[in-house]
């Protein structure tokens, strides 16, 4: 004989299991909840989800390159003139700047954003440099949007 009260029997029919919809790297998204990092974000509050994108911030590795760029070239033409170990240093010292601001611009990457709006504010939910993973999480919270 099964006992009726706390913890024995079967569910009531008001309590639905949770769907998860992505559990991948710090979030999860289920049908109820939206967990970011430790930040909790009810479902049922969440009205609407956009994904942006913040452009990547090259300004310091071209303003790098542009001046050592200047330095090498004339540490260049100074070599050039007059070919002495002090003259290849500089090149090589200006040139070598020049590369790794060269990397550094290359290696600058937008940011993906994932915003939620509720009735009452708008939060940026999630910043990576993956697209793909904040692809999945505003397709995982459309879903659990559209399912509750």
């Amino acid at each position: 004989m099964m006992q009726q009260g706390y913890g024995y029997g079967p569910p009531p029919t008001s309590m639905r299991q949770e769907h998860v919809f992505l559990a991948e790297g710090g979030v999860q998204v289920t049908s109820a909840r939206f967990t970011v990092f430790q930040q909790m974000y009810p479902i049922s509050g969440i009205t609407s989800v956009s994904p942006f994108t913040l452009p990547a911030s090259r300004g310091a590795p071209l303003a790098l390159v542009t001046i050592f760029g200047i330095f090498a070239l004339f540490s260049f033409v100074g070599f050039l003139s007059s070919p002495n170990a002090g003259s290849f240093l500089g090149l090589l010292i200006t040139g070598a700047i020049v590369a790794l601001g060269v990397f550094w611009f290359r290696s600058c990457k937008p940011i993906h954003v994932v915003m939620i709006a509720t009735s009452g504010m708008q939060a940026r939910a999630l910043s990576t440099r993956d697209a793909g993973f904040a692809h999945r999480v505003v397709l995982a919270l459309n879903h659990a949007v559209i399912s509750r």
